[in-house]
């Protein structure tokens, strides 16, 4: 085998590895955490929001700490953007779980993490934890 030919397969290889690195650093990075200790509003309205952060990418992800008043899987979470709009799917949240959101973020765009009760619930709810963008 060539000295060329050696070099082009080493190359090619170099490229793949810096290549399947890079990939797996973009999914593994987030910005965060941002704690919150949020008052959720009664009856499904108003939405409470985040202060706005810049997105690393695509995936954001959140962790309940707590749920008060025993309304676990009775609060939605997901990802807005900057303007309130919804740019995930949404999750009934429990308390002591982590959610993972793919969204349409991109890097250094503007995203919140955003939640409401459900419309039954006749009360203010306190929900802790942290979220990354």
């Amino acid at each position: 085998m060539s000295v060329r030919m050696k070099l082009s397969k080493i190359t090619i290889l170099t490229a793949l590895v810096f290549g399947l690195l890079m990939s797996v650093g973009a999914v593994l990075a987030y910005n965060g955490p941002y704690q919150y200790d949020a008052i959720v509003p009664s009856f499904g309205t108003p939405n409470w929001y985040s202060e706005p952060q810049t997105a690393s990418g695509s995936a954001q992800k959140s962790y309940v700490s707590s749920i008060g008043g025993g309304y676990d899987g009775d609060i939605n979470g997901w990802i807005s953007n900057d303007n309130g709009s919804a740019i995930s799917s949404s999750y009934d949240l429990y308390s002591g779980k982590t959610y993972y959101y793919n969204t349409s973020a991109t890097s250094g765009s503007k995203v919140e993490w955003s939640m409401d009760t459900h419309f039954w619930v006749p009360v203010n709810v306190e929900v802790k934890g942290s979220w990354w963008s």
